[in-house]
This record gives C-alpha cells, structure tokens and sequence, in this order.
C-alpha cells in the first residue's frame, strides 16, 4: 500500500527520513494438516448485498477537474503490514518465517520428472545440468516505453499494473493512471491522478493498491482500488466502451469494507493488497485484513451483470484461515476469459505451509454465491524471499513476502485445454532449489484440473546459476497465450544489476517445466535510493497482459529505476514466434480459372506457427501475389491449412508468391512452392454413376464410374470414404468377394481446376449362414424359465424344433418357457436360414425336476395350558420340511410331525409346513391351535356406600373361553347369582358385607377381588362460612366444611345459585360493588340428601376519595397557619403531612399532622415550601395535590413590607431570646439566626 502527501519533495530523496517500525506480538500458527488428508470439500453460501447505484462521469469531466487539482510534488511511504502491531494481533511477516515446510512436498528429482525444470541464466550456466535454458526466447521483445514514473505518481511503493484492450493499453499506479493508444505508445490520451479518477467514490481519503483488467467478454475495462482510512472502502471503476476517448464514460462504486455482510473480526479494519479477477459472471477482489494486525484473507465477489447496468451487489466471504488456520496468504482473484465459466476462483500461497497453494472455489458465482473449503495443492519446496541488494542502492529493495502476484486461466487453442497460471519469488539456491543462496528466484504453475482436483501439472523456476554476486528475479507476473505458449515477467537486480525488467518464458512444445533464458527488456543505469529505510519499497507486484485483439501478443508491466532515486513502470510489448514458413502446396500448380481447395503446410522452427483465433478477432490470413482470390482459410493445425481459392480464367503461367499472416500481424512468404500451368482448364464431371448390388459370398462384383474434363481427371475408387489402393481405373472389380467387402463405394476424379466424386454405391456381400454359438441344454425346476439361444451369422430366418418336429411361434435365435413342466423335458434344435442358404444348430438336451406334492394336509386342534398338541403332514418328493407358526419358522421343527408338550397360551396361532426339495417347496393348508386357559379377571367388582333404599350393581369381567359365574356375600354362595352383575334393588342394613364372584371353566377356576358394600348417611355441616368486607378490586373468600359421602357443593348469592361455584371453597376475584350481599352453601350427597350452611354476608368499602385539596398559604415570620384537607372513604382514615416530600411530626412548628388540618406555628425560614397529605384506608392510598407555604422572613413585624422597624424588632426578639429570633428554625437562638436575617433583610420580598 502506498500514500501520497502535499509535502514538499527533499532537494535529496536519498535523505528522507522514516521512523523505525515496531513489531508486535506474534501468535503462533500450528502446521497445517497434510494435503493428502484434506477434508472433502465443503460449500458455505454467502449473503448478497446490495450497495449505492454507480456514479456515471465523462472522460472530459475526469480530465478537466484533475486540470484544477494541486500538482503532487512529494510522498510518504506507507504500508500497512509495517504498521505498530496491537498486543494479541498477529504480524503477517513474522507469521509467514514460522510456517514449516509441507511434509509432502514433492522432491525435486520427482518434480523434474513431473515437469520442474528450472533455468538460470545464459551468461552463467551450470554446466552438465539438466536445468540449462533452451536456445530460443518464445516471445521476442518489441516496443516498448515507461509509462509512469515517480516523479508523476508521487508514491512509494509503485504498485506497477496495467491491461491491454483491442485498442489502448492502460497503465496505472500508485498515484495515476494513463491511457494510451497501441498505434502512438508515446502519447498520453488520458493522464490523470487516481485520486482525482476515483474522487467521486473516495471519500475524500487517497487511493492505493490499483489493479486493472480488460474483460473481452464484456468489452471493458474495470479498474478497482482501495482508500486508506478504517475502515476502508474498495473502489471500482467500470467503462462504457473498449476505448477510451474524451466523450468516454466510467461508472464509480464503492463499498466499505465491513458494510457487507457480517463483518465480525474484520469490523473497523483496513482491507489491503487487493487482488482483481473477472470473467463471464463475477469479478473477485481478495486481500489480506489488518485490524491492529494481521486478522486474514477476505474477498469479495462483485457480480458482473448488474455492475454493467449500474447496480453493486457484492457477497463477503471472510476469515479464510478459520481465524487462524491454513488459507490464502493474499488471496489472488483469478481472471478468465471462458465466455462458458460457471464458477470463480481464488488462489494464494498458504498461510501455514511452505510447499502448498490454497485454492477456493466460488460457485454460482453470478447468482448467490458460495464459498469452497480449503483446497491445497501439493508443490515443489518453496521458502520465503530476501530483500535483494541490488547495484547503486544504499538499502536492499523489498520482496515483500512469497504471496502469488497475478493468476488467471487461459485456454490453450491448440489442445483446448485450459490452465490456471500464477506465480511468486522466494530466495533459492545456484540449483534454484529452494534455500539460502542469497538470490530470489520466480517459481511460476501451471495449474491443471481446476474444476475438479488441482494439480501443479507444471512449474518451472527462473533464477541465476552463478556462485557468487547473483542476480535476482523477483515480483513474478505468468500468462499464456491461445497458441499455449508462457511468458514470464519480473523485476531483476543485484551485485552487478541495477533495478530492471526482465522477461522469459516457454514454448507450448517445450520440455515439462523448461523455462527460456531470460531477456533484459530495461536495463538501468542509475541508482534508486529514494527510501532511507531497510528495505526500500519496490514493486509490490506487476503483470502481463494478453491481447485481446489476436490472442498471441503479450504486455508486460514491471517497475525499473528508470533515473536517479526514481522509479518508473516500464511496459515491454512481447511477439509471439512468428507463422511457419510454406514449403510445400498441394496441388503445388493449378490451371487459369481454377475455384477449388489447396493445402499449404510447413515445418515449425523455433516455435513458428499457423494460428487462427475466433470470430470478433484478428485470423488467420493467406493471400497470393496476383491472379488469386482467397475465399476461405480453414486452419488444419499449428503447420497446415486449407485454402479455397478461385484464379483468374486470364492468369499467365508462372510462380506466386504465398503471404500468410498471422492475428498478430506477422508475416511469413513462400515464393516457388505453387505455380499457376496456362490454357483453359475444365473441372471434372460425372458422366456415370457406379451402381449398387447384393451378392453372395464368391459372386465377382464390377463397379463403373465415367468422368469428363480438361485435363483428363486421375481416378481413385473409395470404399466408405477411405482410398482403395491400386483402384484408379474407371472400373473396380472384386472377383471373389467376402462379407468383409461389403461397403459405400464411390470415385473421385481430379485434375489440375478441381475434385468431383461420384454418387456413392451400396454393395452388400451375403455369407451363407453360420453358427458361432450353439444352443445349450441343461436341467431346471419345474415351474422355473429356461432359454435357448443360438448365435449365427448370414442369418435371416429361424425355426426351433423339439425333437423333429417345429415349435411354433419359435422363429428368433432364442427360445423360452416362462414356467417348466415336466412335459417340457426333451431335445431341442433350431433350423438357421439366410439369403445364401440353410443349417441346423447341433441338439440340446432339457431335463426337468418336479416339485414336492402334499398327500395330508394337518389338522387344528383345541388345547389346556400343559395339555400336549402335535401336527403333522406327509407329502411326496419332498427331502426337508420347516414348520412355521403364524408364517414365522419354527426354529428345529424339521420333521414332517411337530409336537408342544407344554403348550401355554402363547402357543397358540397358525400352523404350516413348508414342504420343500432342490426344485422349491410348497406350502400346508394352516392348522389352527386354540388355547384355553384358567378364567383371567379383567375388571374387579367394586364396593360401594349407597343409601338406604338405593339399589347396588357390582360387575365383574374375565376371558377365558366358556365361563361360569357364582356371586357370593361374605364367602357363602347367592343363590341364583350366576351371571357377571349381581344385583340388589333396594339397600338395607342386612345387604352389608363382603362380595365376591368365583368363575370356572373347562381348565380352572379364579375367584374375584373382595368388594365391600356399606351404607351412606346424609350430609352434616361441621364448619358455617363468615361475613368478609372488601375493597372494589380486591378478593373476597367464603369456605364451608362438611361430612357425609361423595358431597358436591352449591354457593348462591341472595339464594340464587351460582354457576360453576361448586367448591367448598367460594372466591370473589375481584370484588365489585355489586358483590355485596349475602352468601351460603347447599350441601349435598348423591342419594342421601343435602344441607344449607348459614347466610355470611359480604360487605363492600369504599376506596379514599379527596373532596377538597389543601390551599396555598402565607405568613409573617413567627405567625400561624393551616392547611386542611377533605376526604371520604371507608373508616378509618389515616393521614400524613409531608414537608417537601418528606414525613413529618408533632413538634416544633408542627402540630396535627397525623389529622385532617395540619398548623404551622410558628412560621419561620425553615418550614418555608411545599405541603401534601397522605390519606389511607383499608382500600387504597391517595395523596392530595401540593399546598406552598410562603412568607416573607424579613418582614419581622408582619406589617406588610420591610423597613427598619423590621430589623429592631428582630434585635429587640434576638437580645431577648425571644423564641421568634429562631429565624432559621433550627430550635436554638444563635448568631447564625442573624447572619440569616440580615440576609434575608438585604434581599427584600
């Protein structure tokens, strides 16, 4: 991150001085969990917000107000990860030294294998190693300029970056932001600050960590950045068009950071080093948070279709590292231009773990987005980088850390695979192995199977082999064009180098992980000095840019010392290798008025290509000297295409010259490989047609086919489109044809104007049938399918046949009975005819097994607890019997008989036998075993007290097959009393006792509970009700107690009853004023009668009513007064005079004031205020409105005004001790009272 400031810039830059940073506290991070037991990946749904409409402004409005702006002329290094660390937070520099290394990092001998090759540099080469760089540079080194520079931006670091449209390049850093057009790189067409660019969404707070992409699938650009205070905003900017021009429009939004969503741990924090990807559906912006420290990795997902109309909608996925976990160090928002893309993706090294990238997936990523877990992928050993020396600085320039600097997924055409690229910088080796070589080399990975399980398919290191004063290759930014070829930028510098710009790379062809030898596209020769710190800010990243227009040509951004103590952004135009170079046309000559198609090809050298793009873009074009018009190209592969051209009918004879150009505009010429021959040429034409036919095997076949045309046409004969060898007469014959010959056969004629072919002609060859598979017998059960099948080739026609004689409707070449008899047992065959003739599969034997058959069926029997029953069953054919008891086998019972020799009543249920042999069982008819069992009481008689002269029923019931019932009193048999309810009509004393019933049937007996019967007595009341008085809104309670047997209770009121008061208990809640009146109770039993208890009477009081208020009052020092309330209300009532809110008694000045008038006596300063009364009853409590007493205390004599007799008075009551001179009420007559007096006198009323 980078601020800027009014500052004046010092006459030395080399001198500036920086304050040293602090270090907080750091916490410890555990190793991450080897990749290998990565969880399976998980989704968490994010919350879509919605933020303030864009902002729409002109390119004219942007210009013309940065015009006004104060030019900047000094800056401050800032960065946020150098900030004083709060206590407990983590510092994200020495969080990253601590991390291990990933126990299942790939060794480097593996990774060679897989594709790590390294390379080093030219000049300095490990000799005997497999790491040297290959000879070619993939991209060579075009235009180029420095775009910006320090002295324009006024900011350190640069944050170099920059895109590339089909039209303009963009560059943008820290502090400003240009435009240029690809015809004039040396023209500015738009200059101005980002500040000003960004003034409408800022907030009034500078910018910092710009980044900018050109989306082809939309066609515009987005430009996003951040401002500086906490919490800070994330600003976009979107343009209306591919080119910017003054009449141009961008749209501006702006989101603070921890508005969206649920910000928890990232509340009030500072989001920083954003990171920008766009494709077809989101654009996704990830970054590191620092609130008093390092809190994570956060990103935010800015969906693109309503962004494009005006409308923010943002979803926030935060805390990437679980709070302290594994997860994206700076998260890299991955750019795509896959129109077909359905979810995005973030990319960063790990938090935890040297040797391991962490990828996220974004699904739905223009709806509702979703987040992915953790996904690791497994890499080389990797570390973390030095700050490099480089030659003329006075500090080592910074390398930051070893976070990803740019990625993005590219396709490439040739194969049409698609990658994900992305690189960082850490120190290597001379090996470029990670370790303390004391240089920094640039790992750049390829990314294979993103969608599903990534792997690092590829990766090479760029870095220098020499022992001693290195080079080193830092801030890493990878892309690959559509022909799959990778280039790689950074910056370099060291002992020997002052801060420049190198690139590299690798053909689409090249060795796994080969990377080029580099090129120095700016080479410095002046020192940067322009920080006094250790290290110096540098860099923070850059990136390469594909063009949009032709898919080939690449645009690095990378941050040099372009002069004294200044740094600038230098922007190399890279070339693809240019297109191979014909050498060979097919036909290489063609007649005058010629229209037909000529294949071009050539040999690649040094990467040299046909490429073609896609519609919308620069293609693939070829083009002749003269006489020949290209109507179409059609690219056949990286060294051939096709071309259909038509040449003049006047065309002179002789060679053309071939111009094929590729979308980057490269030009490749071939000069003797095609010629055009003279006279009138004619095309070919059918004048006959070859004709179809059907054979059979060693019938001969001749086919003919006749051509017109000038020359006279070669023949070639096709058979289903493939040449026949040796066939180029007008006639093609088979003498003995097989069945393989059978096919499409056609003609194609050709001369030096053109190709026909003729109609195609079916010619099918019939083989005489065959048998290959004969049908199989074998032995089944009856009741169970068999199939027979026979297999046979030349076939058209089947018969199956039992013994010899036809089976009809068995006409395929299989046979099947769904269910087996024993009549189906037999010999089998089929009869197989065809076109070519007839033959008799070999025979097939069935044999059937018959099933088990029941003779007798077993019986249902009737059984007593313990009494033995048995079942039997006899059948023929069978070999294994199972018994089973209501469908459930009988555990043991396998015999053809099963005997209970005890059975109980659980025993009873459905019994059968399934009966059963190898062929399948069948199953008995279900004999049934009833149990009868002792009587079992279900309902117990019950007694009972009923009155005298009521009748009695007692009951009882029991299961148990036949029953008989006895009833019996007090053990002795009733006679007659032999159903389940005894009965007796009329109570009287003698029916008093003991009742029981025994029951017996065939297998026992049970005799019943003993139930007791007695007789009731009427109600008697024991306990009458009371009066009771109530307040309006309180309760009132009446309670009546009484004996006698099952009693019920009715309250009334002045003798009516009261519905549901049916308790001994009756409660009035809450009392109204008609409530008042008399209560009793009538107490009853069911049949014996019933009682009313005594009236009680309830009695209403009144709640305390004020009828008249206490009055203000006035008087003299030393003279009386009184207040007086009124009131009603139930007696008695209680009164409380309060002085100025407080109780007060009898007793000095006070007298009555626990009654109705209260009298003040005598009046002084001290009982001067404010009176009330409070008045209670039994009911409620009430206060009366407040009364003030006044009087003036200087008027001694109460004359009505204050003189000087007023002052003698005093005097004369003072030298007296008179008790009025007590002038402040304290009780006591002192000086005091005359301070207060005279007080009170020089104040006058």
């Amino acid at each position: 991150m980078a601020l800027r400031t009014r500052a004046i810039l010092a006459a030395a830059l080399s001198t500036l001085a920086v304050g040293t940073v602090a270090y907080g506290a750091v916490a410890t991070m555990q190793p991450a969990a080897a990749d290998a037991v990565d969880a399976a990946v998980t989704y968490t749904p994010g919350v879509v917000w919605t933020g303030e409409p864009g902002i729409v402004e002109t390119v004219q409005q942007i210009m013309d107000r940065d015009a006004k702006a104060p030019v900047w002329s000094g800056f401050i290094p800032v960065d946020v990860e150098d900030r004083p660390i709060r206590e407990g937070k983590r510092n994200l520099r020495d969080l990253l030294r601590q991390r291990p290394m990933n126990p299942n990092v790939l060794p480097d001998p593996d990774w060679l294998l897989l594709g790590g090759h390294r390379s080093g540099r030219p000049d300095k080469p490990v000799v005997g190693n497999v790491w040297n760089m290959m000879p070619v540079a993939p991209q060579g080194l075009s235009s180029s300029f420095v775009g910006i520079t320090l002295g324009e931006s006024g900011a350190v670091p640069p944050d170099a970056h920059g895109g590339v449209s089909p039209t303009q390049v963009c560059i943008i850093a820290n502090g400003r932001i240009k435009f240029r057009n690809k015809t004039s790189l040396s023209t500015d067409i738009f200059n101005v600050s980002t500040d000003s660019f960004f003034n409408s969404v800022r907030n009034a707070s500078g910018t910092s960590d710009p980044r900018v992409r050109y989306d082809r699938l939309s066609g515009r650009w987005f430009i996003i950045i951040i401002n500086v205070s906490s919490p800070n905003r994330v600003l976009i900017a979107v343009s209306n068009s591919s080119t910017v021009t003054a009449t141009s429009s961008f749209t501006f939004y702006q989101f603070t950071q921890d508005a969206v969503g649920t910000p928890g741990g990232d509340a009030g924090g500072l989001f920083d080093y954003p990171s920008l990807g766009v494709d077809n559906n989101a654009l996704y912006i990830g970054g590191n948070m620092f609130v008093g420290g390092f809190v994570g990795p956060t990103v935010f997902v800015v969906r693109k279709s309503t962004l494009l109309t005006g409308t923010l909608n943002v979803t926030a996925f935060r805390n990437l590292d679980g709070a302290g976990g594994d997860g994206p160090l700076a998260p890299q928002g991955v750019d795509n231009d896959d129109a077909s893309a359905t979810e995005g993706y973030f990319i960063g090294s790990s938090l935890t773990t040297l040797g391991r990238l962490v990828m996220r997936r974004i699904t739905t990523p223009g709806g509702t987005p979703a987040i992915s877990s953790n996904i690791s992928i497994t890499t080389v050993a990797s570390g973390n980088p030095i700050n490099p020396a480089v030659l003329g600085s006075n500090n080592p320039l910074s390398a930051i850390d070893n976070r990803l600097f740019s990625a993005m997924i590219r396709r490439d055409r040739i194969s049409n695979t698609r990658y994900l690229w992305t690189a960082h910088n850490f120190q290597v080796t001379n090996t470029g192995a990670a370790g303390g070589g004391g240089r920094n080399g640039s790992r750049w990975y390829r990314i294979s199977n993103f969608t599903g399980t990534p792997t690092a398919s590829q990766a090479g290191t760029l870095f220098d082999s020499a022992a001693t004063n290195p080079r080193s290759y830092w801030f890493p930014a990878v892309a690959m064009s559509g022909q799959g070829h990778m280039a790689i930028s950074t910056t370099f510098g060291g002992a020997a180098d002052r801060a420049g710009h190198a690139v590299a790379g690798r053909l689409r062809t090249d060795g796994a992980g080969v990377t080029q030898a580099p090129a120095l596209a700016y080479t410095s020769t002046t020192n940067y000095n322009a920080q006094a710190t250790d290290p110096q800010r540098w860099g923070d990243y850059g990136v390469i840019a594909v063009d949009p227009a032709d898919d080939q040509t690449m645009w690095a951004f990378n941050t040099v010392c372009n002069a004294s103590n200044s740094w600038g952004v230098h922007v190399q135009k890279l070339l693809a290798p240019p297109p191979v170079t014909p050498t060979t046309s097919t036909p290489s000559s063609v007649a005058a008025g010629f229209t037909g198609n000529v294949v071009i090809s050539g040999t690649s050298v040094a990467g040299s290509e046909f490429y073609d793009t896609e519609a919308g873009m620069n293609r693939l074009t070829f083009s002749f000297s003269s006489d020949v018009t290209v109507n179409s190209v059609t690219w056949n592969s990286p060294t051939q295409a096709t071309l259909n051209i038509t040449v003049s009918g006047g065309a002179a004879a002789g060679n053309r010259t071939i111009n094929v150009t590729n979308p980057d505009g490269q030009i490749a010429t071939a000069s003797t490989i095609f010629s055009i021959t003279g006279g009138a040429c004619v095309p070919p034409a059918v004048t006959g047609n070859p004709t179809g036919t059907t054979v059979c095997e060693g019938t001969s076949i001749s086919l003919t086919s006749s051509f017109s045309g000038n020359p006279g046409p070669s023949l070639q004969w096709r058979k289903n489109g493939v040449n026949i060898p040796g066939a180029g007469a007008p006639t093609y014959s088979i003498p003995s044809p097989v069945a393989s010959d059978t096919g499409s056969y056609d003609c194609v004629a050709t001369n030096s104007c053109g190709t026909i072919t003729s109609s195609a002609a079916a010619v099918v060859v019939n083989a005489p049938p065959s048998i290959t598979t004969q049908p199989s017998g074998g032995t089944a059960c009856q009741g169970q399918p068999f199939s027979f099948t026979v297999v046979a080739s030349g076939a058209s026609g089947y018969q199956w046949r039992k013994g010899v004689i036809n089976i009809g409707g068995a006409t395929g070449p299989t046979y099947s009975i769904s269910s087996l008899t024993t009549a189906n047992a037999g010999s089998y065959n089929c009869v197989i005819t065809g076109p070519c003739g007839s033959v008799t599969s070999n025979s097939a034997t069935l044999t059937v097994d018959p099933l088990p058959s029941i003779t007798t069926q077993p019986t249902s029997l009737t059984r007593c607890e313990g009494t033995a029953a048995s079942f039997s069953v006899a059948a023929t054919g069978a070999t294994g019997f199972q018994w089973r008891k209501d469908t459930v086998n009988i555990g043991g019972a396998t015999s053809a008989s099963y005997s209970i020799p005890s059975p109980v009543a659980s025993d009873a249920g459905a019994y059968d036998c399934v009966v059963s042999n190898s062929c399948g069982g069948v199953t008995s008819s279900a004999a049934t075993l009833t149990m009868e069992t002792i009587p079992a009481i279900t309902q117990q008689p019950v007694g009972s007290a009923p009155c005298p002269g009521s009748p009695l029923s007692l009951t009882v019931a029991a299961t148990g097959g036949s029953l008989n019932f006895q009833w019996r009193k007090n053990t002795i048999n009733i006679g007659g009393a032999t159903a389940p309810t005894y009965s007796v009509p009329s109570m009287s004393a003698g029916d008093v006792g003991s009742y029981d019933c025994v029951i017996t049937n065939t297998c026992g007996t049970r005799t019943s509970n003993s139930a007791n019967v007695t007789l009731s007595s009427g109600p008697s009341i024991t306990t009458q009700p009371s009066n009771a008085i109530a307040c309006v809104g309180s309760s009132a309670s009446f309670t009546v107690a009484a004996t006698g047997s099952s009693l019920t209770y009715q309250w009334r009121k002045g003798g009516n009853p009261i519905s549901g008061a049916t308790a001994d208990t009756l409660t009035i809640n809450p009392v109204g004023a008609g409530d008042a009146d008399s209560y009793d109770c009538v107490v009853s039993t069911q049949n014996c009668g019933s009682t009313t208890s005594a009236a009680a009477t309830l009695t209403i009081s009144d709640d305390v009513v004020i009828t008249t208020q206490p009055a203000d009052a006035s008087a003299c020092s030393g003279g009386s007064v009184s207040f007086t309330v009124a009131a009603t209300g139930a007696t008695p009532l209680a009164y409380q005079w309060r002085f100025n809110s407080a109780n007060i008694a009898d007793g000095g000045s006070y007298s009555g004031t626990d009654t109705a008038t209260l009298t003040v006596s005598p009046v002084n300063s001290g009982v001067v205020g404010s009176y009330d009364c409070i008045i209670t009853n039994i009911c409620n409590t009430v206060t009366t409105s407040a009364a003030n007493l006044t009087s003036c205390p200087a008027d001694f004599n109460c004359d009505g005004g204050v003189d000087f007799f007023d002052y003698l008075d005093f005097v004369a009551a003072f030298s007296s001790n008179d008790p009025t001179a007590d002038f402040n009420g304290d009780g006591g007559i002192d000086f005091f009272d005359y301070l207060d007096f005279v007080a009170a006198f020089s104040t006058p009323c």
